[in-house]
C-alpha cells in the first residue's frame, strides 16, 4: 500500500499525487465525541439487514445523521475508511475558527460515520447524500484503477 491519494483528471490527462503525513492530530481531551445508534424496525431491509439510524455528536451537539446498514459491503467500507484517514492527515490541526462538527468529522474522527455499517443516507450540515442502488454481483476489472502512463503527474510540495 502506497498511502498516496491519486486525483485523476481524464479531461486534462493529469493526476494529482498527494502523500499525507504519517500522523494526524490527537483528539483534544475536551472534545466529547459520542454517537447514538437507534433501531429502525419499520425500515425495509437492505441487503438482508435492517438499517439503523446513527446520530453523531461533538461536544454534545448533533453533527450528522445517517441511516446505516450493518454487515454490508465490508471491503468497500474498509477502502472508504483508508481514504478518510488519509484525507484527515492532509487536513492538519484546525484553527480556532473551525466548526466543532467539522473538526470531528474531517480531522479527529473521520471514519466514525462508517463504523456501524454502510451509509445509505447521510445528512450533514445542509447536504444530504443518498445511496440509491448497489449490486454485489457486479465485478469491476482491476484495470479500471490503473492510471494511464502518459498522464502528467502533479506532485505538490510536502505539507
Amino acid at each position: 500500500v502506497s498511502h498516496q491519494i491519486y486525483n485523476v483528471d481524464p479531461e486534462e490527462e493529469t493526476v494529482l499525487v498527494l502523500t499525507p503525513p504519517s500522523t494526524r492530530p490527537r483528539v483534544p481531551g475536551d472534545l466529547d465525541l459520542s454517537y447514538r445508534l437507534v433501531a429502525q424496525p419499520e425500515a425495509p431491509e437492505v441487503a438482508g439487514h435492517r438499517p439503523r439510524r446513527l446520530e453523531l455528536f461533538a461536544g454534545g451537539r448533533l453533527c450528522r445523521v445517517l441511516m446505516v446498514v450493518p454487515d454490508t459491503l465490508e471491503v468497500a467500507l474498509q477502502g472508504l475508511r483508508e481514504l478518510r484517514l488519509a484525507l484527515a492527515r492532509l487536513q492538519g490541526p484546525p484553527d480556532s475558527e473551525t466548526d466543532l462538527c467539522e473538526q470531528a468529522e474531517l480531522i479527529y474522527a473521520p471514519t466514525r460515520h462508517l463504523d456501524h455499517g454502510l451509509p445509505i443516507s447521510d445528512r450533514w450540515d445542509v447536504q444530504t447524500r443518498l445511496l440509491v442502488n448497489f449490486d454485489r454481483a457486479v465485478q469491476v476489472d482491476d484495470a479500471l484503477f490503473d492510471i494511464p502512463l502518459h498522464y502528467q503527474r502533479v506532485i505538490p510540495p510536502p505539507l
